[in-house]
């Protein structure tokens, strides 16, 4: 979010969002560095084919549950139709493409309600390249995931360009998925199988 000066206005609601609350959350955690750390989870389960279904459901806000029961999303993705699959939903691939793009703008958005910009238009764009020789490992040198993103945000509102430009930017360099991709964050996989481990003797 990065911006949380808000200029004065009558309402503190902008494009959406009460930056008087958000402004208020912001300075609570300058003043205490040790809360607001939050935990994501989200269960994937193999259907048929290419297709899985991820449920999502509450969330952890310094390790205090929050809206389990109450909060609960069914997310489906599928492979092409090259692939041998049903394409019936979005590739993961994709749905991580939406997941940057999206972010990007909740970022963007949540920086022009900070500086007081209402905004009349806000798309972001993501393009991703991968190689299926790495996909379908007949190359050790090629990797299997994305090997180029491209992000193109068309920004309009109440403000000069430069000052869009500035809320595109930050938009871009404070959104967690953003971030996550272009930094590296570590996964450590833990593999659990139901089958009973023979004895060898």
């Amino acid at each position: 979010m990065a911006n949380n000066t808000t200029r004065t206005t009558e309402n503190p609601v902008v494009n959406g969002l009460n930056t008087e609350v958000l402004g208020k959350f912001a300075n609570q955690l300058k003043e205490n560095p040790d809360i607001g750390k939050m935990t994501f989870t989200s269960k994937s389960d193999w259907k048929s084919g290419g297709r899985v279904a991820t449920r999502i459901g509450g969330y952890k806000i310094d390790g205090r549950l929050f809206h389990e029961g109450k909060r609960s999303f069914t997310e489906y993705t599928d492979q092409p139709t090259e692939f041998t699959a049903d394409d019936s939903a979005p590739t993961p691939g994709e749905r991580m493409l939406q997941a940057i793009g999206s972010c990007i703008a909740a970022s963007t958005n949540a920086n022009a309600a900070f500086m007081g910009v209402k905004l009349s238009k806000l798309e972001v764009a993501i393009e991703g390249d991968v190689d299926l020789h790495g996909l379908f490992a007949v190359d050790k040198n090629v990797r299997p995931g994305f090997s180029e993103l491209r992000a193109r945000i068309e920004i309009d509102g109440d403000a000069d360009a430069d000052t869009l430009r500035e809320i595109a930017g930050r938009g871009f360099t404070y959104s967690p998925v953003r971030d996550s991709i272009n930094n590296g964050t570590t996964i450590t996989p833990e593999i659990v199988t139901s089958q009973r481990v023979q004895s060898a003797l």
